[in-house]
């Protein structure tokens, strides 16, 4: 009998985590199965200044069965007998590589010779393919697991000496993968979730039939930029009506008004590909939002502005 992970509002509450922050922390690295509370004996940080202590004694540590719980994780499903591969495929994912082509040129393999083992970690959901809602044949590969995410992007990266217990110096070094190949992943997926399980009807301007995400190319810039959070209303005259449009970010950075206005030039590109006008704008941020950007939206109704506090506690 498949048991479903906990989503992060559940988490914290099984955690009793009442800081956002810490409980966003550890929801990052662990993930939301219940049984890893027992296996750190309920322990959990009480501030963010405790987070490293807490990680030193669990995650970190080579003596704590989490330290090597990814492992486990690969191990005991039998039908992945190439455990190599599957391995350099999770870690290539981890970090960074979010397409099929991108992963094979890093493994310096051919495309097809992936297909396999790809099928066989959707299987075991240790990676979801996720697709473009308004381009599905362009799809992104994900780590579905935020403890293999963990585990890939900084630990595996530099095991010698985390098992040697040079924590302090590899945890240091570490520092800017964990922001950017685990809090920032981490925090999109909260975003979407958010939008699919808990954003209310006033909020969205209606009730998604699908959420996720898209890619947009702007041929004046030249860059291309991806929506992290899109929910989908219904179809009109065959063309995807946009209820809203989002971008998350999950860093230490507070958003500001140009973070609005690309929102607002994004929204303007859609057009051409959706019913795009009237949909909502959505800026999530974990570390707020500054002063021009507040006033800007205050008595807005197209733009919501979401926190770490909104994502746990509002709609």
């Amino acid at each position: 009998m498949p048991v479903a992970s906990f989503d992060f509002r559940q988490a914290r509450s099984f955690w009793r985590i009442e800081n956002q922050t810490v409980a966003f922390l550890v929801n990052a690295v662990l993930g939301g199965p219940p049984g890893y509370r027992d296996l750190l004996d309920g322990a959990t940080p009480a501030t963010i200044d405790d987070f490293e202590d807490w990680m030193r004694a669990g995650v970190l540590n080579p003596s704590h069965a989490l330290f090597r719980e990814a492992d486990y994780l690969l191990t005991e499903d039998p039908s992945m007998s190439n455990r190599a591969l599957y391995r350099s495929i999770i870690a290539s994912i981890a970090g960074g590589n979010a397409t099929k082509g991108g992963v094979a040129r890093d493994l310096g393999r051919n495309e097809g010779s992936l297909d396999h083992p790809l099928r066989q970690l959707e299987r075991a959901r240790f990676v979801v393919r996720d697709h473009d809602l308004l381009r599905p044949n362009r799809p992104l590969l994900r780590i579905a697991d935020p403890l293999l995410r963990f585990y890939f992007a900084v630990l595996r990266r530099d095991l010698a000496r985390f098992s040697s217990r040079q924590t302090s110096e590899a945890w240091a070094d570490a520092q800017a993968r964990f922001d950017s190949q685990v809090l920032g992943p981490h925090f999109e997926s909260m975003a979407r979730e958010w939008v699919a399980r808990y954003a209310s009807i006033r909020t969205l301007g209606g009730s998604p039939r699908r959420v996720g995400f898209a890619q947009v190319n702007d041929r004046d810039l030249r860059q291309s930029f991806e929506l992290d959070v899109v929910a989908e209303g219904d179809r009109d005259d065959d063309r995807p009506t946009l209820l809203a449009i989002g971008e998350a970010k999950g860093g230490s950075a507070v958003r500001t008004i140009a973070d609005l206005r690309r929102l607002e030039r994004l929204r303007g590109l859609l057009l051409a590909r959706a019913n795009a006008a009237d949909a909502k704008l959505l800026l999530f941020g974990r570390s707020g939002f500054a002063t021009d950007l507040l006033e800007a939206t205050e008595g807005r109704a197209d733009v919501e502005l979401i926190d770490l506090e909104r994502l746990y506690e509002g709609d």
